[in-house]
Parts: structure tokens; sequence; C-alpha cells
């Protein structure tokens, strides 16, 4: 996740659904940090919550498609996500820990 970024982007652990007919000149750092035109599609995942084990299938509406085999990594624009009332966690485990330490201490 990333409220920085400006668009989100899919790699191939992601199934194309459709694509838009749109596409976006990004100059990308991901696995090639060439600047290129990519396609905006729609696409979907499924992610397992790692405490119940519950999966859980993602669409991702108007992202960018970095189509390289060796793009592993996808970039989910958190901005966006809230903006269609996604609810999203974005603060690091890191934070979690210290603000619960910090609870018990007051």
């Amino acid at each position: 996740m990333d409220s920085a970024a400006d668009i989100s982007c899919v790699g191939k652990g992601f199934h194309i659904l459709f694509y838009t007919g749109e596409t976006t000149s990004l100059g990308i750092t991901f696995a090639d940090s060439s600047h290129r035109t990519l396609h905006i599609v729609t696409a979907a995942t499924v992610i397992t919550d790692p405490r119940t084990l519950t999966p859980t299938i993602i669409i991702i509406n108007q992202a960018a498609y970095i189509p390289d085999m060796n793009q592993c990594e996808s970039l989910l624009h958190t901005d966006q996500a809230c903006h269609h009332n996604v609810i999203i966690n974005g603060l690091a485990c890191c934070y979690l820990i210290a603000m619960a330490i910090q609870a018990n201490n007051l």
C-alpha cells in the first residue's frame, strides 16, 4: 500500500478481468524502471488473512497493468480504495506494537 502513489499498479499476481481501453504513461520503479505506456485494467486476486486464514477476493479498478513476468509486487493506492469506501488499515505493525506499549504505560 502506498498513500503517496498516483495510481494502483498490478502485476503477475492479479488476473485481468478486462482492459478499459485507456492507457497511462508512467516512469515506474518496479521490475523495469523505464518510462513507458501501460494499459489500465480491472484486475482481481485472492489474499488470505494470516490471522484467520480467510480468503478474500480483491478487485482493483483503474490500475496500471505491469505485464513483466518478473513483476511480483503490486501497489494499492490507499486513497483510491478509501474513495470507494474500502477501509484500509495502513498502519505498519511496528507502529501498532509501539502504540500498544505506550498505551499500557499511560
